[in-house]
C-alpha cells in the first residue's frame, strides 16, 4: 500500500485553507507523514501603493509551525 511521505499544503489563510491543513494534519497523524505549508505572496509592481500584509498571517504561521512540531514530537520525527 502507498502512503504519503510528504504533504504540501498551500494556504491563503482562508477558512478553506484551514480545513485543508486540518485534513493534512489528520493524514500526518495516521501515516506519520511530514507536512510543508506554503504561502506565496505576489509581489506588486512598485507603482502600486497600499499593499499590506495579510492580517494575522504571522500569528497563523507561528500556530501552524507549533502544531506541526507537536505532531512531529509525538511521532518521534526530528
Amino acid at each position: 500500500m502507498l502512503w504519503p511521505a510528504w504533504i504540501l499544503v498551500l494556504t491563503d489563510f482562508s477558512e478553506y485553507s484551514d480545513r485543508t491543513l486540518r485534513q493534512a494534519l489528520d493524514i500526518v497523524k495516521q501515516y506519520g507523514s511530514k507536512v510543508n505549508v506554503l504561502h506565496v505572496v505576489r509581489e506588486e509592481p512598485p507603482f502600486v501603493s497600499g499593499f499590506g500584509s495579510v492580517p494575522g498571517a504571522a500569528d497563523k504561521i507561528i500556530a501552524i509551525s507549533y502544531h506541526c512540531m507537536q505532531i512531529n514530537q509525538r511521532s518521534g520525527s526530528p
